[in-house]
Formats: C-alpha cells, structure tokens, sequence
C-alpha cells in the first residue's frame, strides 16, 4: 500500500501517512505535474517507491513551501466545512494536539519565534518543571534565537514596549531573555528550589545577510556550546520547547543536526481549533509545515532504499489517484 512506502520513508505512522494523501488529493496535487529544480514530475511517470516520494517531494515543495517567515504567506478564506476538513487532515499529521514528555532530560531549550509563540513555549517549559518534575538535570535551560528585530514581521509590541522601558535592543534574542527570566523569577517565588535553575542564551548570527536565522542553525550553536562548555556523558538527552504545528518538524531538524551523540524530544502546545480558525494564514503555515517536514528526509541516501519497483496493486493504487 502507498500508506505504508510513506511511512516507511517519512518514518510517519499510517494514520499520519493516510492523512498525507488526503491531504494532496484535497489540495488536487496528484492532478499536477509539479516543476522542481529544473525538472518535471508526473504521477503517470511513477514505476518505483523512490519515483512516488518524488513526486510527493516536488509537488509539496513547488506548492506549499514558501519561506522561513511565516508572515509572508498568504492568506486563505474557506467555509468553515473546509476550514474543518484542513484542521482534521493537519491533526491527523501530528500538527495540533499537544506534545509532552514525562522523562527529565539533562538540558532544556525554547526555540526562538515570534512573540506569540515563544510565549506559549515558555509557559510550557514553566508547567513542565513546575507540575511535571521536567526541570533539567543539568539545571541549565537555554534560549535559542538570533538579534532579527521585533516588529518587522508580526506584531511583537509587548516586548518591545519592555525592552526600550530597560533600555535594551528590541531584538528576538533579548525578548526570549525577557520572557524565559520572567519565568524563572515566578517559579523561584513558588519554591526556592528553583534557584538553581540557570539560564543561557545561545545566539546564532544569520549565515546570509537576511533578518532571522532557521531551526538547523541554531541547533548548530547549540550543539557548540554544549560540547565547547559542558562533559556530559553521551547520550545526552535534551527537550526542545516548541509549539503546534512546529513541533514534530523542528524536533527533527534538531536531531539531524545534533547527531546520535543527543537523543531530541519536541514538546509543546497545541493549536487549538479557535486559533486555526482565527489567523487566516493558518492553513498556509501548516502546509509549508509538511512541505518542509517531507524535506528533511529526502535525501539521496533515504532514496536508495527505496528503489523497489512498485507493485501491481500498488500502480492501481496510483492510477486511482489520478
């Protein structure tokens, strides 16, 4: 079945590979012929495992995948029957419900964004080592993020506000400082203990010149500054502090970087209902959330395991889907 060569590939469950199909045929994607990196794809053309995740790859990569800030994305006006129909197919992704963890790591992360969303994050990472006894082994917590200025893009003025009031840069590092500081203050006045939380920024400088650095970037700083400043046995495990629908992608993009020597777990809160339905570029950023999930695993190497011809049931199943 097409379900099972997706999950195999995308290392997905079932449920989350069906709800990938449906997501492409309601988006009418198997009727295109996608042009990607100088090359065209047709479903008619598909004979191998490798030539259907191809396929998959170009169409989502040519239609969903934008950029790395999401304010750029358009913005989509559906009945509330398809607003529904998106929200149920993403959820069946791993893309709404809430993600935790119940095993305390040696180091803690909140990865940077904008303001909305690393305030969610932050009200995890506080939950979490107040009512879940996740406060990290190491007793050190970091912040990820770079010096982009806040405002450019979403509005971030609550933090802005306090940082020209303190008299600091308004930059996203400084706002995550902000808000991770403020946090630790409100758990050291529920218990002392919580005094050897320690906190340290990580900031990652952008590679080009453009205002924001992405995942995989400031997991490399990361990964310098725990194995230039910390001897820590390996494996080390660590819990990175997202939110829904980034969770799963940004999970991934960290444990690539890091490498075996670091056992990543996402963790974060979900995206409910009334908030998909309120920001219209909800569905757009969910998409570009597959778009960029399916990327992280091809790779030349991924595909050389999947140079198996297609069966006969399963050619049927793609003549169907055209």
């Amino acid at each position: 079945m097409l379900v099972n060569i997706i999950a195999n590939y995308l290392q997905i469950s079932p449920v989350q590979a069906k709800s990938l199909l449906d997501l492409f045929t309601l988006e009418k994607l198997w009727l295109e012929q996608p042009h990607w990196k100088g090359k065209t794809y047709q479903l008619s053309a598909v004979k191998t495992q490798a030539d259907l995740m191809s396929f998959i790859q170009a169409a989502a990569q040519s239609k969903w995948y934008k950029n790395y800030d999401d304010s750029k994305l358009s913005d989509t006006h559906f009945s509330q029957e398809v607003n529904q129909r998106y929200f149920s197919l993403f959820e069946g992704l791993g893309l709404i419900n809430a993600v935790s963890c119940n095993t305390p790591p040696i180091f803690s992360a909140v990865l940077g964004c904008f303001e909305d969303d690393v305030i969610a994050r932050v009200d995890t990472l506080k939950q979490d080592i107040l009512n879940n006894n996740l406060a990290p082994k190491a007793r050190i917590i970091f912040g990820l993020g770079c010096d982009r200025e806040l405002g450019t893009s979403f509005v971030e003025q609550a933090s802005i506000n306090k940082l020209k009031k303190a008299g600091q840069a308004t930059t996203e590092m400084n706002m995550i400082n902000l808000l991770i500081y403020a946090a630790l203050e409100d758990l050291v006045k529920q218990d002392d203990k919580f005094k050897s939380l320690v906190y340290q920024p990580v900031t990652t400088t952008p590679i080009l010149k453009t205002n924001s650095v992405n995942t995989a970037d400031t997991a490399i700083s990361l990964k310098q500054v725990i194995e230039n400043q910390y001897d820590i046995p390996k494996p080390i495990n660590i819990i990175v502090y997202s939110n829904q629908p980034y969770v799963l992608r940004q999970q991934r993009d960290i444990q690539q970087t890091l490498g075996a020597d670091f056992n990543v777990v996402g963790v974060g809160s979900a995206l409910t209902q009334a908030e998909f339905n309120k920001d219209p570029k909800s569905i757009n950023i969910c998409l570009g959330e597959v778009a960029r999930l399916i990327n992280i695993n091809y790779t030349p190497e991924n595909l050389k395991r999947f140079a198996d011809n297609l069966t006969a049931d399963e050619i049927e199943e793609v003549n169907l889907l055209s």
